[in-house]
């Protein structure tokens, strides 16, 4: 009996960004937003090969990406989704947490497939924002860019994203701040969520807004912007 290790980095593809785009029709110069949803990024899977019994593969190949989603398109087209990546292992091979050793899976008896990371969600386009105010919103959600390029550089970063805000997830957020050194609300105004995110934390962490006025949603990098600069530690990222 012998032990076997290798060290690897994954990485599961991003959402693909939402597409901002407005139909054209004749006799209609103004018509409604139009632009599609991002496709899902793929995820990252191990999955059993009983035809292996050793790591070697993993000492030449280190690192593993899955395929990102791709940005929608006009007329309401949703993003190709990315293709998920499948890691075959040798039965028996735990996975593990590099900093932490905490397992991840184990792949041994009737566990023979494992997600290990799921893809990004794809960003929505501007169908989704025209409001009774807002017939042209010229605008669309990004996919989850801000966080992965955070954690690119090193920021230990992760996403809260409300489904509802009433009731408000005050239960959600205030246990997150028993884990978390900060948090950090972006919003597309100058401040209307992050007071509730305030009460719900009750004080145990930093809680810092960013936000874009004029119906301005801001880059991927400017998020991350913000986050150093306005939490000098590493911290959780609300949006």
């Amino acid at each position: 009996m012998f032990a076997d290790f290798a060290k690897i980095y994954i990485k599961s593809g991003k959402g693909g960004d939402g597409h901002v785009s407005f139909r054209r029709e004749l006799y209609v110069p103004n018509g409604g937003p139009n632009g599609g949803d991002g496709g899902k990024g793929g995820d990252i899977i191990f999955q059993v090969d009983k035809g292996l019994n050793t790591l070697y593969e993993f000492r030449h190949n280190h690192n593993y990406k899955a395929e990102p989603g791709q940005e929608g398109g006009k007329q309401n087209k949703t993003g190709k989704n990315g293709e998920d990546l499948i890691i075959k292992v040798p039965e028996g091979t735990i996975i593990r947490e590099a900093e932490t050793g905490k397992i991840v899976a184990d792949m041994s008896g009737d566990n023979q497939r494992a997600v290990v990371l799921k893809g990004g969600r794809g960003g929505k386009g501007n169908q989704h924002y025209a409001t009774a105010t807002m017939q042209v919103p010229k605008y669309a959600q990004p996919g989850q860019k801000a966080m992965e390029l955070a954690r690119e550089e090193g920021i230990k970063v992760g996403i809260l994203r409300p489904i509802t805000l009433w009731p408000f997830p005050t239960k959600a957020i205030a246990a997150y701040a028993e884990k978390v050194k900060g948090m950090l609300v972006t919003e597309l105004n100058a401040g209307q969520m992050v007071e509730d995110v305030r009460l719900s934390v009750n004080g145990k962490v930093k809680v810092e807004h960013f936000g874009r006025l004029g119906g301005i949603v801001p880059d991927p990098e400017e998020i991350v912007s913000a986050l150093k600069e306005k939490l000098i530690e590493k911290w959780t990222l609300i949006r």
